[in-house]
């Protein structure tokens, strides 16, 4: 998607740069109205950008792994569930 849905008019607060998986770039933000937790993701290929949520199971899995190649795996794994 390619817009938070959670509340109108609220924008998308930047949290952590998660890098870069099967040409996918990743950055972790949270809604700057409700906080609710959202990934923005760009493709590398086609230059399209745009917003998915993510589940406070991830975020939390996402917050345990420090960057390398363990975050890099998990979010291979991510955007082939989510994306």
């Amino acid at each position: 998607m390619d817009h938070l849905t959670c509340c109108k008019g609220s924008s998308w607060v930047f949290e952590r740069d998660l890098g870069r998986a099967e040409g996918f770039e990743y950055l972790m933000g949270k809604c700057s109205g409700c906080g609710t937790p959202w990934m923005s993701v760009f493709c590398v290929a086609s230059g399209i950008t745009g917003y998915e949520a993510v589940t406070p199971g991830d975020v939390e899995t996402i917050q345990s792994i420090k960057d390398g190649p363990e975050l890099q795996g998990f979010m291979r794994q991510w955007g082939d569930k989510n994306l």
